[in-house]
């Protein structure tokens, strides 16, 4: 685990799982309902693009 001091360091990159990871085609608009259908595959699918923006923790 990353120690306190390491953690200040970090650049977190704050998610909300149903509106910052949506399934892959799905534009920003294309909401069904009150919540935007992201996933936790979905996160995972982009977490390169993620680090690649400079990001060190999620």
């Amino acid at each position: 685990a990353a120690t306190a001091d390491q953690w200040r360091g970090r650049s977190i990159y704050q998610v909300v799982i149903d509106r910052d990871a949506l399934p892959k085609g799905a534009g920003p608009n294309q909401c069904p309902s009150r919540t935007c259908t992201g996933t936790w595959n979905s996160l995972h699918q982009n977490l390169d693009y993620i680090q690649d923006t400079g990001f060190t923790a999620v």
